[in-house]
């Protein structure tokens, strides 16, 4: 009787580690397609900024939301996995490559980090959803003294 039990009981463990297994597989595969998906989606949002010039509106992060809330203007120019800003080149910053990334619900995120050879440094992080782009830009000096700012390409 103790054969049988342990016989039920070690096909039971069998069956039930084949089932995990083959649940780990299709995940796994799901994940894969998943990956190759937001390759693409990457690589279609990159070529949808390559070559182009971005004219976004530049809004300091403290009156940002607020009604007539004054507006820089700024050029983004994307080109051969760099990113330039009219306005961070004038004041010598220099050209960065960026990376890309695609999140769950299909926006497409850039980042970079741009430096002007005194120490200073620019953070920027966009996201491109559609032909919309809309994001961050972080001014941190030498001394660590951080500015924010948010930018988009609709006019505040």
């Amino acid at each position: 009787m103790k054969k049988i039990y342990c016989l039920a009981v070690f096909a039971t463990l069998l069956f039930l580690c084949a089932g995990a297994a083959q649940a780990q597989d299709r995940k796994e595969k799901r994940r894969a397609v998943t990956d190759e998906m937001r390759a693409q989606m990457a690589q279609r949002a990159t070529n949808a900024m390559e070559g182009k010039n971005w004219m976004i509106y530049v809004v300091p992060a403290e009156i940002a939301g607020k009604k007539q809330a004054a507006a820089e203007t700024d050029i983004l120019t994307f080109k051969d996995g760099t990113v330039t800003s009219k306005n961070l080149s004038a004041s010598g910053y220099r050209t960065s490559n960026f990376s890309m990334r695609v999140q769950d619900d299909g926006v497409a995120i850039w980042e970079t980090m741009q430096n002007d050879g005194r120490q200073n440094r620019a953070f920027l992080r966009g996201e491109l959803e559609g032909s919309e782009m809309k994001g961050s830009l972080t001014l941190k000096n030498k001394a660590g003294v951080k500015k924010a700012f948010y930018f988009g390409t609709t006019a505040p």
